[in-house]
């Protein structure tokens, strides 16, 4: 197609720009097609592009993503418009062959809309539901400690947790196990194994609407064969800087009884303890093979192929995990602590295992916040985490998106309910900045 006389003149204004624009826009597109794949949530708003039909090539190339195709996996999509008639659409994962939605989403602009949407969530059976606050909808449910940045940190985790406590022993004196330890450590901001909780969605909805804008990099892509839509370009390339919306992302995770523990559990203490080790990995253990006798866990049994198993040979694969040196070296860590645990680690602990841990409330925000801990594991290395949305039917993740045009409005209702930075922290710096704010608002 022949281009326009204004097409050629963008084109000579600024052809480098124009790239960037382009490669952006493809890159965006691949980006969010591997967050749905993952089973995590993406944010379109078409209006940070030079280029139109965002929102469409992105659901084209979800269609021709191999993975999609070979797990008959398909995804789905809400909307809503903001005040200056942009529209927003978020994506998200469906699962057809498991004929389960993990994941749902939804929009509130105001406080009594999320609270109707919280009372109108189905309760799953015997599951407990907890809550934590992004003011970006970008961020991920990871600990700071496998955060981009801290890759060092990770891996020399023991090494740098022993050197803390022994060079600053005054803050550890009342830590008793593996998880004290590192809630210290989480508390003053070194980056652990353990991510924020909360039991109440009001701190939530607070800490996804405490940064009403921030400074994200507008990275995002589509497909090649299209013409640049001008006026768009004009409106980007006159700007000194795209202003990228952050749009809040309060979480609810409602996860089975058996994966909310309080902090003397023993497999919170395995969990926690994997940071003392210098290093772990169970990657070449046959967990296949191991949770296909666990299809038929007592006497003798046949499992899917016709196969004859018995309880000697599950514990014979129990015993080879656990003779294992790392393993031997997880469980002597555990046992300085827990003198009585017995020497003997499920396989499956260590794959892809991640608990919500209410610990003993050692802190003031703690309190305020009615504060958990997410307890990550490993996915079979210690390099890499156990993950939120791959946990199968085991969880089930909510989405309440919260526009960024709204944040303030919510944060001022949140204050009438004494829901605030003074009340949620609770020291004098935070109160001070919190009056002070309120002085310069009235």
């Amino acid at each position: 197609m022949k281009k326009s006389n204004t097409q050629e003149n963008i084109y000579a204004k600024d052809e480098k720009f124009y790239q960037e624009e382009h490669d952006k826009f493809y890159k965006d597109i691949d980006d969010n097609t591997i967050r749905i794949v993952e089973n995590k949530i993406c944010i379109v708003d078409e209006s940070k592009y030079c280029f139109p039909n965002f929102a469409s090539t992105l659901e084209n190339n979800m269609r021709n993503e191999e993975d999609f195709f070979n797990f008959h996996l398909s995804y789905a999509n809400k909307e809503t418009i903001l005040s200056d008639k942009r529209k927003i659409k978020v994506y998200y994962l469906v699962d057809n062959k498991n004929r389960v939605n993990k994941v749902q989403c939804f929009f509130a602009r105001t406080l009594s809309e999320f609270l109707d949407i919280i009372s109108k969530i189905e309760s799953l059976d015997n599951c407990k539901h907890v809550y934590r606050g992004h003011d970006d909808w970008k961020y991920d449910l990871v600990p700071s400690i496998y955060r981009k940045g801290n890759e060092k940190i990770l891996k020399n985790e023991a090494k740098y947790i022993r050197d803390f406590i022994a060079s600053y022993p005054q803050f550890f004196e009342e830590c008793n196990s593996a998880l004290d330890y590192l809630a210290v450590l989480q508390h003053y901001g070194f980056p652990t194994r353990l991510l924020d909780f909360t039991e109440n969605p009001l701190v939530a909805l607070y800490m996804a609407c405490n940064n009403k804008k921030s400074n994200i990099s507008t990275d995002k892509d589509v497909s090649n064969n299209q013409e640049i839509d001008t006026q768009a370009y004009e409106d980007v390339i006159n700007r000194k800087e795209i202003d990228s919306s952050a749009h809040g992302d309060v979480i609810r995770v409602d996860l089975k009884e058996d994966y909310y523990k309080y902090y003397d559990s023993d497999t919170v203490s395995i969990l926690s303890n994997i940071a003392f080790l210098d290093n772990i990995d169970v990657s070449n253990f046959k967990f296949d093979e191991y949770k296909e006798l666990f299809d038929f866990p007592t006497g003798y049994s046949y499992n899917r192929y016709g196969q004859c198993i018995n309880k000697e040979a599950q514990d014979e694969m129990i015993d080879s995990f656990n003779n294992r040196i790392d393993i031997q070296r997880l469980i002597h860590n555990i046992r300085n602590e827990k003198p009585h645990f017995m020497p003997k680690i499920d396989p499956q602990h260590l794959d892809n295992m991640l608990l919500i841990v209410k610990p003993r409330q050692r802190f003031k925000r703690l309190v305020l916040q009615s504060g958990l801990f997410g307890v990550f594991g490993i996915n079979k290395e210690k390099e890499q985490p156990a993950k939120f949305e791959s946990q199968n039917l085991e969880f089930r993740i909510t989405h309440i998106i919260i526009p960024d045009e709204c944040k303030e409005n919510i944060l001022k209702e949140l204050d009438t309910l004494h829901i605030n930075r003074a009340t949620l922290y609770g020291d004098m710096d935070n109160i001070v900045a919190h009056y002070l704010d309120t002085i310069k608002n009235n």
